[in-house]
């Protein structure tokens, strides 16, 4: 789950523009989500995983490129740390996002950088 009025392009003005109706319409639709429904494993440290991601109350089915980085104890937290990268690319039109088209492209990545670290009790 993402909150959709955490996007920040450093800039108030787009910032603004951004979470208004013409792109992620914050105020109707406050979250953006990614439910999985299948990992399929490609190699020793990469993997797709299938599932659906709505934005602006839509869902879309789509897959998720993912690389296990690194898996340690993290040298400055002492703590199991795990990385990942994803990816995937998705048209913004098929989730109604239409402002600006065909002059804004409607081809989007959408990148991720995860650190995860083990909980132990």
């Amino acid at each position: 789950v993402i909150d959709s009025a955490s996007i920040d392009m450093d800039n108030q003005k787009w910032n603004d523009h951004m979470k208004n109706q013409d792109f992620f319409d914050v105020d109707k639709h406050p979250k953006m989500t990614f439910i999985s429904n299948k990992v399929e494993p490609m190699s020793d440290n990469t993997m797709n995983i299938h599932g659906n991601l709505t934005i602006l109350g839509h869902s879309e089915p789509i897959i998720l490129t993912v690389t296990h980085n690194k898996s340690g104890v993290h040298p400055f937290s002492g703590k199991y740390t795990a990385g990942f990268s994803a990816y995937t690319n998705v048209r913004r039109s098929l989730f109604g996002m239409t402002y600006g088209l065909p002059a804004l492209g409607d081809d989007i990545e959408i990148r991720l950088e995860v650190e995860g670290q083990k909980i132990t009790e």
